[in-house]
């Protein structure tokens, strides 16, 4: 227990927050979780599970305590009904959660960090043509986000693109893009609420590897990465 590394999956509540808590601790990891609910299905299998509003500082700092790695998925999330109409408070709840972790993370000394981005953060002009030429790092700016989900991934991409000039001595972040693959579920297709601090994203998977989400026919693929040092575990 002495050696094990402590994680904390932020968004734990929310269906990949919950597997990737489950896939950490089947690899020996001990996993602390947080979220705003605990997940619907079944029970939670972190060791520890705490109930926490990451929109505020202190709550981030109680979250990251006593942790070595972060997989940041929390973020104000709903179905398509949710994210079309309430364009302005996913920008607002998400960039303080993201914002307020990665600052605790700073000050807690943990040592990987792990932000879940998306691609929704590129221009969307560059993606209707099936020939797209793909996707590059850099193809983010000068930026033209998705409204609402795109616009709240790019603060906190900005700190870690200063942080890789400036980056904190012994630390290893990485920003990890994903895209959405598939349908939506009949569930999320009807959701016209939030209340789940959760990603779209597949944070465990190396660069251009795919996850399956189950049943809904829903999947990730990453299509960038910012950071150094070893990958992230996957098998």
């Amino acid at each position: 227990m002495l050696n094990q590394r402590r994680v904390l999956v932020t968004g734990a509540g929310g269906f990949i927050g919950h597997h990737l808590t489950k896939y950490l601790i089947a690899r020996d990891y001990w996993v602390r979780g947080v979220d705003v609910k605990r997940p619907e299905y079944e029970p939670t299998a972190a060791h520890e599970f705490e109930l926490l509003d990451l929109r505020r500082w202190d709550n981030c700092l109680q979250a990251l305590r006593d942790v070595h790695e972060v997989y940041a998925l929390a973020a104000e999330m709903g179905g398509i009904g949710f994210i079309e109409t309430h364009k302005a408070e996913i920008v607002r709840d998400s960039t303080m959660i993201n914002i307020h972790s990665i600052e605790a993370a700073r000050v807690c000394g943990v040592k990987r960090f792990l932000f879940t981005s998306s691609a929704c953060i590129y221009p969307g002009y560059l993606q209707k043509r099936a020939d797209v030429t793909p996707l590059k790092e850099d193809d983010a700016y000068p930026a033209d986000a998705e409204d609402g989900y795109g616009w709240e991934k790019l603060p906190p991409h900005a700190v870690f693109l200063l942080q890789s000039h400036q980056p904190r001595p012994g630390s290893d972040d990485h920003d990890q893009r994903t895209r959405r693959h598939g349908g939506r579920s009949r569930r999320e297709a009807d959701r016209s609420g939030p209340r789940s601090y959760q990603t779209a994203g597949c944070a465990w998977q190396k660069q251009r590897q795919h996850t399956t989400a189950g049943g809904a026919g829903v999947g990730a693929v990453c299509v960038a990465r910012r950071g150094s040092g070893a990958d992230l575990p996957v098998d």
